[in-house]
């Protein structure tokens, strides 16, 4: 049956081409900021917020935002649209705000190990990586994932993997203090992530190395994270 939705979903998202143009991207705050920058970038906006509103595939969403998946009459959408719209501004004005009060390291606190700081950085660096691939490139995400995706639910997923980001700064900040409730965010969410999966179960293509390498994944992350944890802890006592 996974195969059967999988075949459908990518005949109707093959016959697409909205006109995006992967060369208007630019890199860095300041440059997209630039008086110079902001009339093309507006355009360009438009231009790719219109494109592709009667081009749907065989899943009904339209090729680059999805809006007509969502039910607008629902207060709850509106208060969803709401957060997401706000929360990344209030999000990076905290990291401002905070980055002002940050001390730097005397090297007498409880670091993690070099190891440990480098498998970490290496799992965030995997997992943007897939969330570019998610994001960028959902007909192909479809073809090769472990279970049903359409073009929303494979971006969603992609926004979801990009929180690797986090790991990548455990090179540079290792010290236990900093790090203890990143990783213990990271168990709850590698724990839900499980339970999820085990409840699903029947909706995995066994047949694909992915769900394998997947399940294993997270079995190992999570094993690790409760080692790491408990041995910084019991270090922190001493």
């Amino acid at each position: 049956m996974a195969d059967g939705h999988q075949a459908a979903v990518r005949l109707g998202n093959k016959a697409h081409d909205v006109g995006d143009d992967p060369r208007l991207g630019v890199s860095g705050w300041r440059l997209l900021l630039r008086p110079s920058c902001v009339s093309p970038l507006l355009a360009y906006g438009r231009r790719w917020f219109s494109a592709g509103s009667d081009v749907r595939g065989a899943d009904g969403d339209r090729d680059d935002l999805h809006w007509d998946r969502f039910i607008h009459g629902n207060v709850a959408f509106w208060l969803w649209v709401a957060l997401y719209v706000t929360t990344p501004l209030i999000v990076f004005g905290v990291f401002v705000r905070n980055r002002r009060e940050y001390v730097a390291a005397t090297g007498t606190e409880l670091v993690i190990p070099p190891l440990a700081a480098a498998v970490i950085v290496a799992a965030g660096g995997l997992a943007l990586l897939t969330s570019a691939f998610l994001y960028l490139f959902p007909d192909e995400a479809i073809d090769v994932w472990p279970w049903p995706l359409t073009r929303l639910t494979a971006r969603m997923l992609g926004a979801i993997f990009a929180l690797g980001l986090a790991g990548l700064g455990a090179w540079r900040e290792r010290r236990w203090s900093a790090a203890r409730i990143l990783l213990q965010v990271a168990g709850v969410m590698v724990l839900l992530i499980l339970v999820a999966g085990i409840r699903a179960r029947h909706e995995f293509d066994a047949s694909n190395v992915l769900t394998w390498l997947f399940a294993a994944g997270f079995c190992v992350t999570a094993a690790g994270v409760v080692i790491l944890y408990l041995r910084m802890e019991l270090l922190a006592t001493r």
